[in-house]
Parts: C-alpha cells; sequence; structure tokens
C-alpha cells in the first residue's frame, strides 16, 4: 500500500484498502470494456457491416439517451443501505456483462445473416447494455462518494481513473493486435467474451469494497418523485450549477466527434488506415487519460477542480484541428491522445466539480438533474454530426464542433465553485 501514502493528508485504513479494492476492479474493467470501446471496436465492427453515418453517430446517442434517463430508475429505486452495493454489482453482472456475451456471439456467427441484421442486433444489445448503466451510474457515483473520505476522495479518484486508464492502453492495443491478427469477425467475437469475462470477476472485486455510509442508511426511505422534483429544483437554483451546466452542454454539443474520427482515420481522406490500425493507435487516449486524470485529481483537490474542466475544453479544441489539418499514423495517434486528455478531465474534474456544485444533501439526485439537462445535447448532436458528415463531409461537421467549443470555453470562465 506504499503507493497511497506519499501525499500530506493522512489516509485511513479503510481508505487505504478501499482504494486498493477500487484500483484493482478498475483495472480489470477497464482492460474488459475497453477491449471492446463502442467509439473503435464497435463503430468498426459496423462500418465492416455496410453501417452508415448515420448508425454510427447514433452509438453517442444510445449512450447519452440511456445513461441519462434511466437514472430515474435508479435514483427512485436504489436507495443507500447495506443492500445498494448488491443492486449494483448484481445489474453489472447479470444484465450488462451478458450482453457482451451476446454481441461476441452475433460476431461470430454473423456470417449466417444479413449485414442489417447483424448492425440492428449489435445495436440493439448496446442498447440493453447502456440502459442497465443509465439505471446504476448516478447511484454507483454517490456510492464511491460516501467510500471515500472526502478530503482525500479526489486524489484517490484520479489513481483509480490513472491506473484503469493506463490499463485502457494495453487494452486497446491487445485489441488492435487480435483485429489484426485474426481475419473476418472472429477477432470481434473474441474480445466480446474476453471482455465479459473479465467484467465479471471486476464486479467481483468492486463487491468486496466496504462502504462505511451503509448501516447508517439502513433505514433510508425511497424517495418519491414529488421529493426528488424539488431536489431538482434546488439544484437548479445553484448560480454556480447553472454555469456549470451551460459550458457542459457546449461542450457535449461541440465534442460530439469520436466514432467519427474512427472512421475518418480509415478513410482515405484521413489516411486509409486499416481497422485495426485504428484501434491499436486508440491506446493513446488511454496514456492521455491516464496522465491528465491522475495530474487534475492532484491540482483539483488543492486549487479547484474548475482548472481541469477549462484544460479539458482548450484540449477539445487542439485535437479538433490536430483531425482537420493531420491525417495518417501521427494524426491519428495525437487525436485519441487529445480525446484522452478530455475524458480524464470529464472523468475527475467534472465528477468532483458537479459534487462541488451540489446545494443540497442528496447528491444522487443532483448527479441525475445534471445529467438530465444535457440530455438533449447528448441525444440529438451525434444524430446530426452524422447526418452532417453523410450529406456534405466530415470536415464540416468538425469545423462546426471546434466552433461551439470555442464558445465552450468561454462559457466554463464563470463557474466559481472549486
Amino acid at each position: 500500500h506504499a503507493c497511497l501514502n506519499t501525499t500530506r493528508t493522512t489516509i485511513s485504513p479503510r481508505d487505504r484498502r478501499n482504494a486498493c479494492y477500487h484500483v484493482s476492479a478498475g483495472i480489470t474493467w477497464s482492460f474488459a470494456v475497453n477491449m471492446v470501446a463502442p467509439m473503435t471496436v464497435l463503430a468498426v465492427l459496423l462500418r465492416r457491416h455496410q453501417a452508415d453515418e448515420w448508425m454510427i453517430g447514433s452509438l453517442l446517442t444510445i449512450q447519452g439517451a440511456l445513461m441519462t434517463f434511466p437514472q430515474l430508475i435508479g435514483t427512485r429505486y436504489i436507495r443507500p443501505g447495506r443492500w445498494r452495493k448488491y443492486w449494483l454489482v448484481g445489474i453489472h453482472m447479470g444484465v450488462m456483462m451478458p450482453m457482451f456475451f451476446v454481441m461476441g456471439a452475433i460476431a461470430y456467427f454473423s456470417n449466417r445473416f444479413s449485414d442489417a441484421f447483424v448492425s440492428w442486433s449489435l445495436l440493439g444489445a448496446f442498447f440493453i447494455y447502456n440502459f442497465a448503466v443509465g439505471i446504476t451510474i448516478a447511484v454507483w457515483k454517490d456510492w464511491i462518494s460516501h467510500v471515500f473520505t472526502p478530503s482525500v476522495r479526489g486524489r484517490l479518484m484520479g489513481l483509480y481513473y490513472a491506473t484503469n486508464t493506463g490499463t485502457a492502453a494495453a487494452s486497446a492495443a491487445f485489441a488492435g493486435w487480435v483485429l489484426l491478427r485474426f481475419t473476418g469477425d472472429t477477432g470481434y467475437a473474441l474480445l466480446y467474451v474476453t471482455g465479459g469475462a473479465m467484467g465479471l470477476v471486476s464486479m467481483m472485486l468492486f463487491g468486496m469494497m466496504d462502504d462505511p455510509s451503509a448501516l447508517r442508511q439502513t433505514r433510508a426511505k425511497t424517495v418519491n418523485v414529488r421529493r426528488l422534483l424539488v431536489r431538482f429544483r434546488h439544484s437548479l437554483r445553484d448560480r454556480n450549477f447553472r454555469a456549470f451546466l451551460i459550458g457542459r452542454v457546449l461542450c457535449t454539443l461541440g465534442f460530439s466527434v469520436p466514432p467519427f474520427i474512427t472512421i475518418y482515420y480509415t478513410s482515405k481522406a484521413g489516411g486509409g488506415l486499416s481497422a485495426g490500425q485504428v484501434v491499436l493507435y486508440s491506446a493513446a487516449s488511454a496514456v492521455g487519460a491516464a496522465v491528465s486524470n491522475l495530474w487534475l485529481g492532484y491540482v483539483g483537490d488543492r486549487h479547484g477542480h474548475r482548472i481541469g474542466v477549462i484544460v479539458g475544453v482548450v484540449t477539445q479544441i487542439l485535437t479538433l484541428i490536430v483531425v482537420l489539418t493531420l491525417p495518417g499514423t501521427i494524426g491519428c495517434i495525437l487525436a485519441f491522445l487529445g480525446i484522452g486528455i478530455c475524458a480524464g478531465a470529464a472523468l475527475t474534474s467534472h465528477y468532483n466539480l458537479i459534487i462541488e456544485t451540489c446545494p443540497h444533501e442528496d447528491r444522487a439526485a443532483h448527479i441525475t438533474v445534471g445529467d438530465l439537462v444535457m440530455a438533449p445535447a447528448t441525444i440529438i448532436a451525434p444524430l446530426v454530426g452524422g447526418w452532417i458528415a453523410s450529406r456534405y463531409h466530415v470536415a464540416l461537421f468538425f469545423q462546426l464542433s471546434m466552433a461551439i467549443k470555442i464558445l465552450a470555453l468561454l462559457a466554463h470562465r464563470h463557474p466559481t465553485a472549486g
């Protein structure tokens, strides 16, 4: 545990133990989900089966919608207490991971079906997976926020994201090697089945974490819809939170581009790289996320997490400049590196900032209302981007995205929380 004792703030034995389980589970989970990353592996698999830009863009729309609206179900029914952890782990093991096995089977037997059937079946399984994610995501974040002491939460979360996103680099490299090694859809099937098995192991490790808030919250009552709406209004009346949401909406509108970057670099305009090469080079995103998570968590604990948000917006602008000006291997690697840095800012800085802007004690409701406000942009932007890319040119979509990012940078100057 010596790696957790490098900061001046004392870390309790419980925090240290939980951090070790958290990091171990995160490493396993990261390797599992990043070997089948939807913005790279699923995007190129759909492209192999003649999916158009609109269907590729729908990956982000499905993620945005189903990781948002089902939060109302989770917030309503999965309440704090000794059973919360088991509900969260059970949904992952009983619904989410089986979808990986289903997608692996679809890929393995794809030659027996039409391209349309394969594409829509994959999207259907992806739909169910994200619906389960949506039910658990706000409650999961609230659970983790109670697991760690607030004074060390930022750096321990930064350590968690740094280690599991670092693992994601190896996972993406492994996925790229598999796709270069195996012909047809066999490699995709292998990735999904392996990812599902590793995901189950990860959830077992998460289940071993100790929730210090469980015993004192065992009698917590289920929040009714009226009370939840009161919490929503309370959150939205906060000036800092409203300013934060404006910036987040603009960020989402201006950076719905990862799957299009994947497809762009496999096209002639992007250098004509193979699917295996693009997936392999996407490992750079994990490197960028690992570095930014660790550094932004450390800086945010001391100087406020708004710094990390601004770093993420600036990096998004630079990433789009790279995509527009630099085709081929170097451009692809730099673009994914930028995507990773942006992901680090979203995971560590945005999450901590949304906690800090909570004006009441119900963080799960606060997280949910934030995601609900962002939902229209999350759902519509990828579909509009797919329409622009197919009707005109993907470069025009990148240019429009960069203009919106500049507005997001201006908007993020205003929140003062953190």
